[in-house]
């Protein structure tokens, strides 16, 4: 029989297991707060303006041709953009009289004048890594991608690809940009593990999933620099005969610790 004293102790339970509850969440909002890293929702503002209005009103873009996501951070801007439209940067200097060479100096002329913009303080760190001519109706197009290295490490996720007309003016611009906080730049200065010991960890952790290690390759291994710790990673590519694909790891390049690891299937 569910008499008062029941219902009372019945209710001062639930009471209970409710306040234990808010303070559990309460705890585990507190360190997702203090482990996630500080990211403004501001857009990026250059000269005072932001990025959409500004490149619309120096270059003369239709607004419906720039689509810009970036976002103010502590490091600096942070996000992607994408333009099309007819620029021609000033200040050109031209070094090798070729398509390729005329596409290169207005591409590198436009990524110094707005080297704030993009968050590039060093013009050293931001380097060539591909280019590509094509014929098109009117003539050649050439793309030149860039990629961002800090100490020699290539920053991850970090991309811009300027594609230049006929008529030598830049007709599209894409880039994905990723700020690099101070710690990074602490980072790449410490001895970090070598790709014989990363693939001894490799080999080591394949060995413990693995019956069978004929055929085993290890491949891809190269060390990056990323935006948050431990800043300096190993990564590498590593499967056996008898797999279907590849084992991807992402490995701390200091403890050697997995950081990440999945499994691709090669069709």
């Amino acid at each position: 029989m569910f008499t008062r004293y029941n219902r009372r102790s019945y209710l001062i339970s639930s009471v209970n297991v409710i306040v234990v509850l808010i303070m559990i969440l309460g705890t585990y909002f507190v360190v997702w707060a203090q482990n996630t890293p500080e990211v403004s929702s501001q857009p990026f503002k250059i000269n005072g303006k932001e990025v959409k209005e500004y490149l619309i009103e120096k270059y003369k873009l239709h607004k419906e041709n720039v689509i810009s996501e970036i976002q103010q951070t502590p490091n600096g801007p942070s996000g992607t953009l994408h333009l099309r439209g007819d620029i021609k940067p000033k200040d050109i200097v031209i070094t090798e009289d070729t398509v390729q060479g005329h596409a290169k100096a207005i591409a590198k002329a436009f990524l110094e004048k707005e080297s704030n913009l993009l968050g590039i303080a060093n013009m050293k760190e931001i380097q060539e890594t591909k280019i590509n001519t094509i014929k098109g109706y009117r003539g050649d197009i050439t793309s030149v991608h860039f990629r961002r290295y800090i100490d020699k490490l290539e920053l991850e996720n970090v991309d811009i690809r300027i594609t230049i007309g006929p008529n030598e003016t830049i007709t599209s611009i894409g880039a994905s940009l990723v700020p690099p906080p101070p710690e990074l730049y602490e980072a790449v200065k410490k001895k970090t593990l070598t790709e014989d010991e990363i693939r001894k960890i490799v080999e080591y952790d394949l060995g413990s999933t693995k019956k069978d290690l004929t055929g085993m390759k290890i491949s891809e291994i190269r060390k990056i620099a990323i935006p948050s710790p431990p800043y300096v990673i190993w990564t590498a590519n590593a499967g056996v005969k008898s797999d279907q694909g590849m084992w991807g790891y992402q490995i701390d390049a200091f403890t050697g610790e997995i950081i990440k690891r999945g499994y691709v299937v090669i069709h």
